[in-house]
């Protein structure tokens, strides 16, 4: 279930967009400076799942996204990426602190379960209290850059709502 939860959520942006209507309902739960907090239930799958992100001036997208199954993951999107499908190894700087990541590309995203809850959590912490995010490729060429401004309390409210999707099966 958690794989096909991150399969659903990495395919939604390539979906029609008379599909994807018909399918998700998308509700904006908080936006505060750079960041905003959405919760997404899917009718056909009958899940639901939130998403705290930012998007920056090359409409480049960097979202963390909690499941209802408990999953939690990172996406990072650029229109102009038009990725196989493959495993991809990419660097996520916040700040001054290095993370070496593992993860999967297809067409316009790159994406990374994160099933290590303590690796997770300091990531998370660094994000609510950093200034930028930087990626990397994995031969150090700057792929994008996100703004943390408002990151800190998107974390808090993307947290609240997975607790609410994980404890009930009616955030609204």
């Amino acid at each position: 279930m958690a794989r096909f939860g991150l399969i659903l959520a990495f395919l939604l942006p390539f979906l029609p967009a008379a599909v994807a209507a018909q399918d998700y309902d998308t509700r904006t739960l908080m936006q505060h400076r750079q960041w905003q907090v959405d919760v997404t239930y899917s009718q056909s799958s009958d899940s639901y799942w939130c998403t705290a992100g930012v998007e920056n001036g090359s409409t480049q997208k960097f979202n963390l996204v909690a499941y209802q199954n408990e999953a939690f993951a990172l996406f990072i999107f650029d229109p102009r990426w038009n990725l196989e499908a493959r495993p991809v190894s990419f660097v996520v700087d916040v700040d001054r602190n290095r993370w070496n990541m593992d993860g999967s590309g297809e067409g316009t995203g790159i994406a990374l379960s994160m099933t290590d809850a303590e690796k997770a959590a300091k990531f998370l912490v660094q994000l609510k209290r950093g200034n930028s995010v930087y990626v990397y490729n994995d031969k150090q060429q700057r792929q994008a850059t996100f703004s943390l401004s408002g990151s800190s309390r998107a974390i808090d409210a993307l947290f609240e709502c997975w607790d609410t999707i994980v404890g009930s099966q009616d955030p609204f």
